[in-house]
């Protein structure tokens, strides 16, 4: 659990140690994570006269599980402790772990050595396109990454990407020509060395999805292979879209579900510092008041920001809107297209897919290819696989197209006098080129689903910057809706505590929008101007929040204000966001009970079916417990894999595994599981869950509490904490 604060005060964050010491911590539990310099200082309740100092500030561990109670808590303390020390604070955030929703490729289960380093190809499982043959995603009648690069040539080592990911691995042959290794940082807390940036990220299944990062590098600026990679036969060429650019390594996660917002600003803050062009980060997650002031700080200081717009898993109930950074017009988001030139959308149950909308983002927007292209395998030096896929992939060869293009051009865009002007032209020049239409898909279906278009990066070189009077600077990024201000007052300074309370109640309520469907759903556009959005649709999102969004304590109390579900309650002049003519009902919603996952199992042995005596009742229906969100915290995966169990299912002859069945696809949740046969693989698997579950349901009723094994510790204070938990293997 993250029990840090980000906060935000006024003035150079000097007093660190009086400060600490007010708050009972030492100095190195108070961290300068980002400097906002006057000129760039206009977020919330910060006029543009005075210096501003992002700090992670560690706190003594909780019992709340709630980061958002954690932050309430811990803010009243914090506001004291440094206006003793003479600093203002003006914002306050928890130092949320974000997660990234990427399984592709799925970490490899590996039984023995010769597992180890094989060539995955590409594969059209959940209706994904394949391309024809290798580095296919290069080619002209694609990215025409190969073309651009080949045109720009050695002009592209002036220009620096930083890459804001797992880390790289120094011992695999697409290593970029020109990493800057003495730049490379680790931001990483407790794992590794600063100066270390190298992917550790530890072995244990696909939430860890290790080599995201060499992955991604591979795909940005991937070095030559030699002709001897397997799958790869006679390829003696590059892999990465932009080889010669100065690769600045930045490591900021140790796996694609452990981030951290404070480890994301200090990645756009370390990038600045060190003359980064382009930044490149194939990941995302909520809104965050620190990461917007970095996004605004990094755009007027000319870096163009590509990030990836997100993903989802078809007939998921998860957020299908673009997420954060890449939410913000500032930024460039990567969406998806297939090899065939359809959307990287629509695809089959339980498949991933890339996130786009609402439509006001996708006028920011760029399409590339994903999936099933190229993607380096960790430890593995000669191993470059095939099946790459999600927006982690479209983001590093937008990033590529942006770095060429500014080396093609750099002569000219150097002189514009306000660097933020290079970042317009950039994206004037690829969505100039971006192809409106594929082969399947209209220009309007292009619009909704990819943006300005799908990436065209030799056609882009092509296109002159602009004269520096016909480019606009974009609108400052926001933390939060716009629409919120008129709900809780708005235009109020933050330099007091109840102000700055009132913007962490704004910034919880836009984070759940990336949490959950519901609230997702709730307005279809929240970026429009605020008088767009009409009243009920605000109560909408509001009763969403207040009943799947799991508030904070406050928020809570505040939400059942707002929609009448409580009076008497003090809210400091907070207005309902409708005045109703008549008093308000309270009301209470029930939510009718989760009904039992049902699946269709022999009821005796097999062959007493060939009898037709016995044929109608040997087949039954358990009710098993569901062993997926929104009961767990994570969806039944293929396998079937959940929280007590995975199945495993070999062929005794050939010694390998049977394609696992999904027990979400939704074809075979509306029959009950597949029917029962002595010949289909996915029926044993499901059986053999369904009969297990079964079991285990009734050992946990006779046991009184829940038998999932885990491993308990006591940390310092002696408190138990259950640290790790195992599942069963069948």
């Amino acid at each position: 659990m993250n029990d840090a604060l980000l906060i935000k005060v006024r003035g150079k964050g000097k007093a660190l140690a009086a400060a600490g010491k007010a708050l009972g911590l030492s100095r190195s539990d108070i961290e300068p994570i980002l400097t906002v310099p006057p000129q760039a200082a206009q977020g919330p309740g910060l006029d543009a006269v005075g210096q501003a100092t992002w700090l992670r500030v560690g706190a003594a561990s909780s019992d709340s599980p709630h980061p958002w109670d954690r932050a309430h808590a811990q803010v009243a303390a914090a506001v004291k402790a440094f206006a003793a020390a003479g600093e203002t604070v003006v914002a306050a955030e928890p130092d949320l772990e974000q997660r990234w929703d990427h399984n592709a490729p799925d970490e490899k289960v590996v039984t023995s050595a010769a597992d180890l380093c094989k060539f995955d190809d590409q594969s059209s499982k959940g209706g994904k396109a394949k391309g024809d043959g290798v580095a296919w995603n290069l080619g002209q009648a694609f990215s025409q990454l190969a073309a651009a690069r080949s045109r720009v040539g050695t002009k592209l080592e002036r220009i620096r990407i930083a890459h804001l990911d797992t880390g790289y691995d120094p011992k695999h042959r697409t290593l970029p020509v020109n990493l800057l290794s003495s730049l490379q940082r680790n931001f990483v807390r407790g794992d590794g060395t600063p100066d270390d940036a190298t992917d550790r990220t530890p072995s244990g299944g696909f939430l860890t999805n290790r080599g995201h990062g060499p992955g991604t590098l591979s795909l940005l600026a991937g070095n030559r292979l030699d002709g001897t990679s397997p799958g790869w036969p006679g390829f003696a060429d590059f892999v990465g879209g932009a080889p010669l650019a100065g690769i600045i390594p930045i490591r900021i996660a140790n796996g694609v579900v452990r981030f951290t917002t404070g480890s994301m600003v200090q990645g756009f803050g370390y990038a600045l510092d060190n003359g980064a062009h382009v930044l490149s980060m194939s990941m995302g997650g909520v809104s965050s008041l620190a990461l917007v002031d970095a996004i605004n700080l990094a755009y007027d200081r000319g870096l163009v920001m590509v990030t990836a717009g997100g993903n989802n898993f078809s007939h998921r109930p998860s957020p299908k809107s673009i997420v954060f950074p890449a939410r913000w017009r500032r930024v460039l988001a990567a969406c998806g297209v297939m090899a065939d030139g359809r959307a990287y959308a629509g695809l089959s149950g339980g498949t991933m897919q890339g996130n786009f909308g609402p439509a006001s983002k996708m006028d920011t927007a760029l399409g590339a290819y994903t999936p099933n292209v190229p993607w380096a395998q960790i430890d593995c030096d000669n191993i470059v696989d095939m099946d790459g896929a999600g927006t982690s992939a479209a983001t590093p060869q937008i990033a590529a197209a942006c770095a060429l293009w500014l080396a093609e051009h750099w002569n000219i865009v150097q002189q514009y006098p306000q660097a933020w002007m290079r970042v317009e032209a950039v994206r004037h020049a690829l969505f100039q080129a971006a192809a409106k239409t594929t082969p399947r898909m209209n220009a309007a279906e292009t619009r909704k689903k990819i943006g300005q278009g799908v990436m065209r990066a030799f056609d882009a070189l092509n296109i002159a910057p602009p004269q520096a009077d016909a480019l606009t600077p974009l609108p400052l990024a926001k933390a939060s809706w716009g629409w919120l201000h008129l709900i809780f007052g708005g235009g109020v300074s933050l330099a007091a505590k109840p102000d700055a309370l009132q913007s962490m109640l704004e910034l919880e309520l836009t984070q759940m929008a990336h949490r959950v469907a519901m609230v997702d759903d709730a307005i279809d556009d929240p970026d429009r101007p605020e008088q767009d959005i009409p009243p009920v649709a605000r109560n909408r999102y509001l009763e969403a929040a207040l009943e799947q969004g799991n508030p904070s304590t406050l928020l809570r109390t505040h939400l059942e204000r707002l929609l009448g579900r409580r009076s008497g309650v003090d809210l400091g002049g907070v207005t309902p966001p409708i005045s109703p003519s008549s008093p308000t009902v309270a009301r209470v919603v029930k939510t009718p009970p989760t009904p039992d996952r049902r699946l269709r199992v022999y009821a005796l042995d097999p062959s007493i079916a060939k009898c037709l005596e016995f044929a109608e009742v040997n087949e039954t229906v358990l009710s098993i417990p569901w062993d997926d969100v929104p009961v767990t915290d994570e969806p039944l995966l293929p396998g079937p894999i959940g929280e007590y169990l995975e199945i495993i299912d070999v062929d005794p002859a050939s010694d390998k595994a049977y394609d696992p069945v999904d027990l979400n696809d939704r074809i075979v949740l509306a029959q009950d599981g597949w029917p029962p046969s002595e010949g289909n693989p996915k029926f044993h698997q499901q059986m053999v869950y369904a009969v297990a579950m079964t079991t285990i349901r009734h050992f946990e009723r006779a046991l009184g509490r829940r038998a999932l094994w885990a491993a308990h510790r006591a940390d310092k204070n002696g408190k138990v904490k259950v640290e790790e938990t195992r599942r069963l293997r069948i």
